[in-house]
């Protein structure tokens, strides 16, 4: 990675940051009610679970990854959930670089993956007729934020093929 800062006045030009907006966005799209009125309810619970999610990419834990363990939640107190205790040195020289490496393994071969099965599942030729198909459906309602309503038709449609003249 050559460049990890990108100016304030311009955060689309930061792509993880630019990542986790859609899928937050993605997440209220699908979480909050007909009125949009309760967003703001939900973000705190998506925070926590996408906190708690092994990520695709790495396989780890964004915590487990950047604190060497994972959260300490309140069921765990309950559970008695006990952590390895060992000198912080040993676990921070020891752990947290093995835990880097690891991660960084796992982050090449998951973007070889994702490069091979785009490659097989690239849409070169087309739709064909008879092909059921979602309707992308720009249209907004007004008076409800436009980002969180639903872009894409559940309902399939199909499709003619159009012969120009």
């Amino acid at each position: 990675m050559l460049k990890t800062r990108t100016i304030a006045l311009y955060p689309q030009s930061n792509g993880m940051v630019e990542r986790l907006n859609r899928t937050i966005e993605n997440f209220l799209k699908t979480a909050v009610n007909e009125k949009q009125t309760s967003w703001d309810n939900c973000i705190p619970p998506f925070l926590l679970d996408y906190r708690l999610a092994v990520h695709e990419s790495s396989d780890k834990t964004p915590p487990s990854i950047q604190f060497g363990a994972e959260l300490c939640l309140p069921i765990h107190l309950i559970t008695n959930r006990q952590e390895k205790e060992q000198n912080a040195g040993d676990y921070i020289k020891d752990h947290i670089r093995l835990t880097h490496e690891e991660v960084r393994q796992q982050m090449n071969l998951k973007s070889d993956r994702m490069k091979t099965r785009y490659d097989l599942r690239a849409n070169t030729g087309g739709f064909q007729v008879g092909q059921k198909v979602r309707l992308y459906n720009p249209k907004r309602t007004k008076g409800k934020l436009p980002k969180l309503q639903k872009s894409w038709d559940g309902r399939t449609h199909t499709i003619l093929k159009l012969r120009w003249i």
